[in-house]
C-alpha cells in the first residue's frame, strides 16, 4: 500500500512533530502562542517520541514532543486524534515525570521551574464548546487563591467554537481539522510542512512508522480475536457442563446427556465421578 505524501495534513502526528523540530522560531512562537505569551525562552532540548522513565519499577511513558527552555521550563506537546479517555490523568502523570527528573540530591523543591502539558484534541473531551480549556491547581475554599505550584494543564479542542484565544490559535486548530484558513502564521507553517513531506529521507522514516504502526494495529487485533475466540469456546463449555449437571440430577441418562449437550459419554461420567 503506497501513501499519497500530498494528503498528508497538519492532523497527522508524526509532520507535527517534524514541523515542531524543523524551525526554532516557529516553534518558540508557536508554544508562546499556545501558554498565551508571545514567544519563550531560548530552547535548549527538544526530542520528539521522548521516553522516559522515572525508575525502574515504574511507568515509563513516550512524549511526542518534549521541550525546555533555557529558563528550565518544561512543555510536553501532543497531538491526540482521539478521546482515549485518561487524558487527564495521563497530563498528570507526564508532569510527575517531568518534575521527577528535574531535582538531584541536595536541590531545594523551591528549584522546580514551571511544566506545562499542552495537548491538541480532535475532539471536545469536556464537551463545552471551547478552543481552549486551560487548568491550575487553585483553593477550594478561597476563591481566586491560586496554589501557584507551576503546573499548567491545557487542553485544546480543534472543533472549538468559543473563548477568547489568539487568532493565531484559531487558525491552527482550523487548519489542522483540513478548513482553509487565511493566516500569515499557519501559512508559514504550511510552507514548512510542505518542504518536509519533500524530504525523501522523512519519506523513508513515514514508511517505516507506518508499517510499524500497521503491522502493531495488526497483531493486536490477532491477539485480540484469538483470544476472544478462546473466551467464547471456554464459556460455551462451561455452560454444556452446568446443563449436564442438571440432566444428572434428573436422572438423565448419560447417553441422552451426551447427545443433547455435544458432550462425550466419558465427559459425562467425569461429571458422575465428581
Amino acid at each position: 500500500m503506497a501513501v499519497n505524501f500530498n494528503e498528508i495534513t497538519l492532523s497527522d502526528q508524526h509532520l507535527f512533530e517534524t514541523m515542531l523540530l524543523q524551525d526554532m522560531g516557529v516553534r518558540k512562537r508557536l508554544i508562546g502562542k499556545l501558554i498565551g505569551i508571545p514567544t519563550i525562552a531560548d530552547i535548549v532540548y527538544i526530542h520528539a517520541e521522548d521516553s522516559q522513565k522515572p525508575s525502574f519499577t515504574s511507568k515509563g511513558v513516550r512524549f511526542d514532543v518534549y521541550i525546555k527552555d533555557q529558563e528550565g521550563v518544561a512543555y510536553i506537546v501532543e497531538l491526540q486524534r482521539n478521546d482515549t479517555k485518561e487524558l487527564v490523568q495521563r497530563a498528570r502523570y507526564y508532569q510527575a515525570v517531568c518534575d521527577s527528573k528535574q531535582l538531584v540530591p541536595g536541590d531545594d523543591y523551591r528549584d522546580l521551574k514551571d511544566n506545562y502539558a499542552i495537548f491538541i484534541c480532535r475532539e471536545d473531551i469536556f464537551k463545552q464548546d471551547l478552543y481552549k480549556y486551560s487548568f491550575k491547581n487553585t483553593c477550594t475554599e478561597v476563591e481566586n487563591l491560586d496554589l501557584k505550584d507551576g503546573t499548567h494543564k491545557i487542553f485544546f479542542n480543534t472543533k472549538g467554537s468559543k473563548g477568547d484565544i489568539c487568532e493565531d490559535v484559531i487558525a491552527l486548530l482550523k487548519r489542522i481539522e483540513g478548513l482553509p484558513v487565511e493566516n500569515e502564521f499557519v501559512q508559514e507553517i504550511d510552507r514548512i510542512t510542505e518542504t518536509i513531506k519533500e524530504n525523501e529521507e522523512w519519506r523513508q522514516n513515514y514508511m517505516q512508522t507506518f508499517w510499524r504502526e500497521r503491522d502493531a494495529v495488526r497483531r493486536g487485533f490477532a491477539q485480540g480475536l484469538e483470544q476472544g475466540l478462546e473466551q467464547g469456546l471456554a464459556k460455551v463449555e462451561a455452560e454444556k457442563l452446568e446443563i449436564a449437571k442438571k440432566l444428572l440430577k434428573l436422572e438423565t441418562s448419560i447417553e441422552n446427556i451426551a447427545i443433547a449437550v455435544e458432550l462425550t459419554t466419558e465427559e459425562i461420567n467425569a461429571l458422575v465421578r465428581l
